[in-house]
Order: structure tokens, then sequence, then C-alpha cells
């Protein structure tokens, strides 16, 4: 099957082939059946490099690994998803999985434009699609409709959800019933989670989510262009990109609250899988970063709010750890960007309007904060003595972005002032130590 429709001819890539559907059948029989194990078994004996598997069986693997579905038979799910990206091109996987195509393209482009992973769940909208004509639905094959239906505007992240037990719902319901004091600013950046607010990770989620983020950064140049097809763009109610999604996945790798007071998703069981989660987190804001920079880029003001949210209701102990992990990535630039408004956020200070008269950063709409900038920063209070330590967490972090990375700069001379030091530390040892690393770096 050729899947160069809606191309222009510079963009024409080679025709995917996908299996013959004798073969495709003889999987679907299997499923159709109960018989998931046959059909495990029968799809990793078919993988080769010159026919890619049905969408349809693709996201069956992918449902069947987020769901971790108890399998006899070797080479699991998840293990024949990393043969199929083995196999074939990055693009030509990323076919197969589910990505946001909103309502008013489907009815703008028809159904003959749309991608091929949607076809298959468009059999009762009475439309003309095209291929085989598929009998009644078994269970599980119901379960991956439902699953997949919800990506079109969501992106594959639905897949990696939950509902949340009833229990769980009502605790969270009643936290929100507390936080209706919450200022204006925060209430609009949580709208873009709340639909993730009663749900939680699938128990396979980390190991797709491993796959997912392997295939996304498999491509050749350095645009993620398959990873930008699973970020929602604006619509006519929205001013801005969203980013909630990942963020989401981010937020639960390292267990941070979604707002005051509310708590954090349980921890992974074991230290591998908190490793392992954490290193994922940072590659999916390292695909952010490189989102904004790409042509049709994310929007960075969209980016820079959702971590603001992110970090703006963190301990300091979680906060600190997780920029430890995120802000060791190679887009310091940004990251210092944000840390900047994270800093004045946590000082109150952020929506000033002589703020936006001191503010230096180096071109571009992420750019880094210059030195002397960082150091008006390091001097701000916190709005709150609650948030003393965690604004000390974020002054940190940002001194020693520009300290590893940045250009000298004379006026990092102004750290060899002891009032200075003791003002800014405001008797945080972790941060005065910081200075003082600066300070012998210009002795």
């Amino acid at each position: 099957m050729a899947n160069t429709k809606g191309k222009g001819k510079a963009e024409q890539t080679p025709a995917v082939r996908y299996q013959p559907e004798l073969w495709q059948n003889t999987i679907d029989a299997a499923v159709q059946n109960g018989l998931v194990d046959i059909a495990l078994l029968t799809i990793s004996t078919l993988l080769d490099a010159h026919y890619l598997p049905s969408p349809h069986n693709a996201q069956l693997l992918i449902y069947l690994a987020v769901t971790s579905t108890p399998s006899t038979t070797a080479p699991s799910p998840l293990q024949i998803l990393h043969h199929l990206r083995d196999l074939h091109p990055a693009r030509d996987v990323a076919g197969l999985i589910p990505h946001i195509v909103p309502r008013r393209e489907r009815i703008k482009r028809g159904h003959d434009a749309l991608p091929p992973w949607f076809l298959w769940i468009l059999k009762d909208a009475g439309s003309p699609v095209k291929g085989r004509i598929r009998g009644v639905l078994s269970p599980l094959e119901r379960s991956v409709e439902k699953a997949v239906r919800g990506c079109a505007e969501e992106g594959v992240w639905e897949m990696l959800w939950e509902e949340a037990e009833a229990e769980e719902s009502q605790e969270e319901e009643e936290d929100d019933d507390e936080e209706e004091e919450e200022e204006e600013e925060e209430e609009e950046e949580e709208e873009e989670e709340t639909g993730a607010r009663r749900r939680r990770l699938r128990p396979g989620a980390w190991d797709v989510l491993d796959f997912l983020v392997a295939l996304w950064t498999q491509e050749a140049d350095s645009k993620p262009t398959l990873f930008l097809q699973q970020l929602k763009k604006p619509y006519a109610d929205r001013l801005a990109d969203d980013a909630s999604a990942p963020l989401a996945v981010v937020r639960a790798a390292f267990g941070l609250a979604k707002a005051k007071g509310k708590a954090a998703p349980p921890a992974p069981t074991t230290m591998a899988d908190t490793l392992r989660q954490r290193r994922l987190a940072a590659q999916l804001i390292t695909l952010l970063f490189s989102a904004t920079a790409s042509p049709s880029a994310f929007l960075p003001s969209a980016l820079r709010s959702g971590l603001l949210q992110l970090m703006r209701h963190a301990p300091a102990d979680q906060l600190r750890l997780f920029l430890s992990v995120a802000g060791s990535n190679a887009h310091w630039r940004e990251m210092a960007h944000v840390l900047s408004h994270a800093v004045e956020d946590a000082a109150g200070v952020r929506n000033a309007p002589e703020r936006e008269r001191v503010r230096r950063f180096a071109p571009g709409e992420l750019g880094a904060p210059d030195v002397t900038y960082a150091l008006d920063l390091a001097v701000l209070p916190p709005a709150s003595a609650e948030g003393k330590a965690r604004i000390a967490v974020l002054k940190s972090a940002l001194l020693m972005l520009l300290l590893t990375h940045g250009e000298d700069s004379p006026a990092w001379a102004l750290v060899k002032d002891e009032d200075f030091v003791g003002t800014a530390a405001n008797g945080d040892v972790a941060l005065a130590a910081v200075l003082r690393l600066a300070a012998r770096k210009v002795a």
C-alpha cells in the first residue's frame, strides 16, 4: 500500500508496504478467538524488513504492552515493538502509531488523506474507507479501539493513562475543593492538565514510553518532527500550544504534585525504575526544547509556561532532584531562561512591569539570561516564608548552569562581596556554596 496521498512531489518517499492481507487475517483470526499468545507468535514470526504490520496490529502490540497483558510466549509485545523499530525507518514505524489528527482536519481533508493508523477505527462511521471488511470485534479489539480512538485528539499519550480507582478520584476531588482560592493565573495554567487529574499511568506505560522515546530520537536530523505530531497545536479557543501531555509524564517521573497541598504520584517500586523514569523524563524535556527550535515550531512561551507550572508547587527537595536531571541536558540556555522566570515567579514579581525593563536575555525566545541579570535575580527575596527553600534551589540551579556553560563575564566579580553573598543566600547553605564557587572562578 502506498502512503503518498496528499504529499507534494518534494515530500514523496518510497512506498510503505504493509503485510499481505492473508497475513493480517491470520493474525486477526487468532485475536478474535482470544488466542493472544498465538497472535503474538505469528506477528513475531512474520515480522521482516520488507513489510510493515498493519496499523491495527501495531496498535494491538502497544495496547498489550502498556496494559502488561500476561503472555507465555517469547517474545513479548514490547520486544516485538523494539524489533520493529530495528527493522524499519523511524518515520515508517511512526506512521503506525496514533498521533494527533484534530477533528477540524479530519473533516477538511477527508478520509483518503488521513494517516493509515486512524482508518481502521472509522469502520462504524459510514465512511468509504478502503480495505478489508472486518467482522464483529472481540473484547480485546474493542478495548484497543477504545484506547486508540481518543488518540486523534490527545496523541499516543492517551494510551498510557487509565482511570484512577474511585477512592483516588474522591481524594483528588477533595483537594480540588481546597484549591478554590488559587490565583487566577494558576487556575488558567492548570486547565491544561484537567484531563489527567483523575488518571494514572498504566502498568506498562514506562516500557512503552521507552520504545516511543527511542523512536522519536531515532530521526536522522535534529528536528523532532515525529514528536511534534504528538503535541497539541492551537485551535479556536486556545491561544498557545499545549505541552501538558508530556509534562504530565515528567511530573509522574519525579513525583511532583499538581498543585499546592495535593499528593504526588506514587513512587516507583525499585531504584532501577526510578532511574529509568527520570532518564525518560529528561529525554522528553530535551525533545520539547528541540521542538521549539524546529520549523513549524512548538511555541516557546507555551513550553515556558508549562515548565513554570510544573515547578511552581514542588517541594524544595523534589525540585532540586528534578533540576539536577532536567537542567543537565544539552538545552541549558533554554532551561536557564525558564529558571529566570521561575525565580521571579517564586519571588512574586514575574508580572511586575518593572521586571520587563531589567530582563536581559541572549537572542532567541528562550535565550539564556546574562550574568548581570542572573545576579539581580539572586538577591530577590521569596514571596513568602514557606518559599524560602524553593527559591534558593531555583537560584542555585540557574547560577550553576551559567557557571558551567556560560561565558566569562566581569559581572561575576559581584560574588566576591560577602554582603551580596549573605543577602542572596539568605541563610541557605547550598546557595552560599554556589556563590562562593563562582567567587573562586573569578578570583
